[in-house]
């Protein structure tokens, strides 16, 4: 018996190395063999370029390693649209050739299979794979040889023990603890990611295992050494404004409040320490950036957002003083001269200034989008409970719905919008509601537009006014505002901590007649604030998301503090509008009046009816008003009434010749998006347990765009499989079950028909929605670029069309000459169609000690022995090693048959499966990357 091969060599010229064959059934993939041992120590892996390139005029292209070790390619073009590619798998016993992924407002995320079940858990940051934000924050590999990280520790010392030692996650170096988060920040090196992921994820081991499938196909839900979370160290940047009589900081002077004796944390960029407004201002500094031993600013932010706060105004003749001149500073250099740091950077600061006195802390900085459970605004909760300080934080320049910004999104943080000196909402200033669970933020509001401050020596931030000063406009600029008036509110009452500060400063303010989502409860009144005795304990009127069926009146109380000599009775006012403007203060229901006794408290029920409202998001406010007194006190309010939910229970099962590999994730995205706060979805993992797929989630009435990915599925005659299971517009009106059948209700994406023989080298499938206000969201399954050998797609048709929005669905195959043909002459001649082992000749296996998967140059007549044959002595030189599963089960065992073969000489190896339903898992893939047909 022999065979003949053919195949191509545009992919580049074939190495030394070792041959192997994989054969399954029918189907034969072949590549040559030389001395493994001599190979060992000369394979590399040759690095495609990252360095960024025109996606067309004004665009650009650039190639991310992401934590896991794959490679995506990202193109943006002009106008902003951006697509990812993989173009490189992660190898090791943890490799993906198959991605979910998805694009939405907030970005392009490209999530290996190994990783889904990961994110869809919780326990990884899904922004460690967005490669738009990747790609546009500097991450790409010309411009990064690492990946910064947050990881949180499981409880306890050991873990956290456990999780210091180098041995821990190979590849990732300590930069600095965070204890605020349990955890620490360290850096990937992108050269040993996968090493990285694969101690992470728990999968190390994995080429010590057998070939059955396995149950975590779509991988693990919790992570290994003692982490248990991984975020993305998020570039935290600065958020670039006259307007210091505007808030009522000269009525506050006049009183005798400038903020004297108390100190305000300034973490920037640094400070000027020569500008004549910030002489004998600061009592601490210190750099958090790396390699920069001290907080000088060279950028000018930091400066110009410390003279803001608490400037003397000596440079101007005391006409541009700062809202608490009074106040000492403390300087935190925790962004670098480009505006740019690391979130751990910033936490490091928070941690310094909080335990060292500082009783506010201003941030004017932030990062991307988050729902408050972030490593920072994690940090600004933990740090506000245990030491009091308040932390005042820019919301971000985004200017979009539910754009509020990392460490902004804290539920402890004051956070704040920007108007202008008409107070104006600015355009740029972003808006609430909280990314995901749709809380009321930002809190306040203040001038950030066109504000005059100091001006650091040889920089050139903003608008230069002469030498001494410029201009900037921001929220940046409206968060030393508030920070300042909060400094002048401690040392009018010092005894307060930031559970005082923060509803008093709130409470006190004046509405701009913008909603809760854009200005909070208004802006900033320093003189209201310092003046007026009777206060609120109470921040906010947040009924977050409600259901009418779960909740059907929800209350909320309202404290009210009186020290004076004198009971004060209050008349309460409510407000409520829908997010189109409809009215709906029906809905919500309080005491006409309530009465705060002399030197006592007082409390008001404030009742949101949710059978009286419809479905949508609502914000308004509680004005209480004593006229003899002067005394108004308002508090925002905001809702989200869903309708009643339901169970909707999903039930896959699997087919004949179809079967699943382990977790199935379906989501149901709510098809109307009113009022901002990004798509709700609701996620539920099915897992496959006897051939069946199921699990169960509540989800409010509504309708739906409903999807499904299977990675990791079994097919007959495939190395892999992938279903996708779609419904365009799926109503939720009672319980229900979804069911689908992988024997009857999917079919198979077929091969494109081309003149001459082709294989499919590239596969993705994708559908896309674009909800009423043009906000489009889509989602995509994509192979690795050179591994959809022997991947087959399935889908469902579609049983229902969209009425809501636009609907679209698409596919495209990336198709190639076959890399080889084979004539297999025996008792009669039978033609196959051969796969390479491994398509690509640029990845290793996960194993060094062997050498790289080649291919033949020239074409070859082959004589094909057993492996009995090599374990019995004889002469196989020049053959081709027929390779059965049987003689190698583990990986350790095939590695150890592959040097058996290589040292007698023989040509290649065939790896003969004769399971149709092979797991793609076996070490044979992992190792080896078998495949076949």
């Amino acid at each position: 018996m022999h065979s003949a091969i053919r195949w191509r060599t545009w992919r580049g010229p074939a190495v030394s190395g070792l041959a192997v064959v994989a054969v399954a059934a029918t189907t034969v993939g072949v590549t040559p063999l030389t001395n493994a041992a001599s190979a060992a120590a000369t394979t590399t892996t040759p690095s495609e370029t990252a360095t960024p390139t025109p996606g067309g005029p004004g665009g650009t292209s650039a190639v991310i390693t992401l934590i896991s070790g794959d490679k995506v390619r990202y193109t943006e073009g002009p106008d902003g649209r951006g697509t990812a590619t993989v173009v490189g798998g992660s190898t090791g016993p943890s490799a993906s050739r198959s991605f979910q992924a998805y694009s939405d407002p907030t970005g392009v995320y490209v999530i290996p299979q190994s990783a889904q079940g990961l994110v869809a858990s919780g326990v990884l940051d899904r922004e460690l794979f967005d490669v738009q934000y990747l790609a546009r924050n500097g991450y790409s590999d010309d411009k990064a040889t690492s990946t910064p990280v947050i990881v949180s520790y499981t409880a306890g010392a050991s873990a956290r023990a456990a999780s210091a030692s180098p041995a821990a996650l190979p590849g990732a170096v300590k930069r600095r603890d965070l204890p605020s988060v349990s955890g620490a920040g360290m850096a990937v090196d992108k050269a040993k990611a996968a090493d990285f992921w694969s101690t992470l994820t728990g999968t190390a081991a994995a080429k010590a295992k057998t070939s059955a499938p396995s149950a975590t196909a779509a991988g693990p839900k919790t992570l290994g050494a003692g982490v248990s979370k991984v975020w993305l160290d998020q570039r935290v940047q600065a958020d670039l404004s006259e307007s210091v009589p505007l808030i009522g900081a000269p009525e506050a002077w006049a009183a005798g409040f400038d903020g004297t004796g108390v100190k305000v944390a300034v973490l920037d960029t640094g400070f000027d320490a020569t500008h004549p407004d910030l002489r004998g201002k600061v009592v601490g500094s210190k750099s958090f950036v790396p390699n920069v031993s001290t907080p000088t600013d060279g950028h000018g932010h930091g400066t110009h957002v410390a003279a803001t706060v608490a400037g003397t105004g000596a440079g101007s003749g005391g006409t541009r003083k700062g809202v608490a001149p009074g106040a000492d500073l403390m300087i935190g250099k925790v962004l670098a001269d480009d505006g740019f740091g690391d979130m751990s950077w910033i936490i490091d600061g928070m941690e310094w200034a909080a335990t060292n006195g500082a009783k506010i802390v201003n941030l004017s900085l932030g990062g991307g989008r988050s729902d408050g459970t972030d490593p920072g605004s994690q940090a600004v909760n933990r740090l506000t409970a245990e030491t009091g300080a308040l932390f005042v934080i820019a919301a971000g320049n985004d200017g979009r719905p539910s754009s509020i910004g990392s460490p902004g999104a804290a539920d402890a943080a004051l956070t704040v919008a920007a108007t202008d000196k008409n107070d104006r909402l600015a355009s740029f200033s972003s808006r609430g509601p909280r990314s995901g669970d749709r809380a009321l933020k930002p809190d306040i509001a203040a001038p950030g537009v066109a504000i005059v401050a100091a001006r650091a020596a040889g920089t050139t931030m903003g608008t230069p006014v002469d030498d001494l000063y410029t201009s900037a406009n921001g929220t940046s600029m409206a968060t030393p505002h508030v920070a300042g008036a909060a400094a002048v509110l401690a040392q009018r009452h010092p005894d307060w901590t930031a559970s005082q500060l923060k509803p008093t400063l709130m409470s006190t303010s004046k509405d701009a007649g913008y909603t809760a989502y854009e200005q909070g409860v208004g802006r900033v009144d320093l003189a209201r604030a310092v003046r007026q005795q009777v206060t609120t304990g109470t921040v906010n009127l947040d009924y977050g998301l409600v259901t009418p069926d779960a909740q059907p009146r929800v209350d909320k109380q309202l404290t009210f503090s009186n020290p004076t000599t004198a009971p004060v009775t209050l008349t309460l006012t409510i407000k409520l509008r829908r997010a189109n403007g409809d009215d709906a203060s029906s809905g919500l229901t309080a005491p006409a009046t309530v009465t705060v006794p002399a030197g006592g408290s007082a409390q008001a029920t404030v009742t949101l009816d949710t059978t009286v409202v419809e479905d949508g998001s609502y914000t308004g406010s509680v004005v209480a008003v004593e006229e003899s007194t002067g005394t108004r006190l308002t508090l925002p309010v905001s809702a989200t009434r869903r309708g009643p939910s339901h169970q909707i229970t999903v039930t896959i099962t699997e087919g004949p010749q179809l079967r699943l590999g382990g977790q199935v994730i379906c989501s149901f995205g709510k098809l109307n998006d009113e009022g901002g706060g990004g798509r709700e979805s609701y996620t539920q993992v099915l897992f496959s347990s006897n051939g069946v797929a199921t699990g169960t989630v509540d989800v409010p009435e509504c309708d739906y765009h409903f999807y499904c990915n299977a990675p990791g599925a079994f097919a007959t005659g495939s190395l892999e499989a992938a279903v996708w299971i779609e419904e365009p517009q799926y109503t939720v009106a009672g319980d229900a079950t979804i069911e689908y059948n992988l024997g009857t209700d999917v079919v198979p994406i077929k091969k494109i028909n081309t003149p001459q023989p082709s294989e499919v080298v590239h596969s993705l499938i994708a559908s896309s929605y674009t909800t009423a206000a043009g906000i489009t969201y889509a989602n995509y399954f994509l192979t690795t670029t050179g591994f959809g050998y022997g991947l087959r797609l399935f889908a469902t048709p579609t049983k229902t069309t969209s009425t809501i929005g636009r609907y679209r669905f698409w596919y495209e195959q990336v198709l190639a000459a076959p890399e080889a043909t084979m004539t297999v002459n025996g008792n009669g001649k039978a033609q196959v169609n051969p796969l390479y082992n491994n398509d690509s000749e640029l990845v290793e296996p996960w194993n060094l000690t062997s050498p790289r998967l080649l291919k033949f140059e020239t074409d070859q007549r082959l004589k094909l022995a057993s492996y009995d044959d090599v374990l019995g002595g004889k002469d196989v030189r020049g053959k081709l090693i027929l390779l059965e599963t049987a003689n190698a089960t583990t990986a350790d065992e095939y590695c150890a048959a592959q040097e058996r073969i290589a040292d007698a000489g023989a040509a290649g190896i065939l790896n003969h499966n004769k399971d149709p339903f092979y797991s793609r898992m076996s070490p044979f893939h992992r190792g080896f990357r078998l495949v076949w047909m």
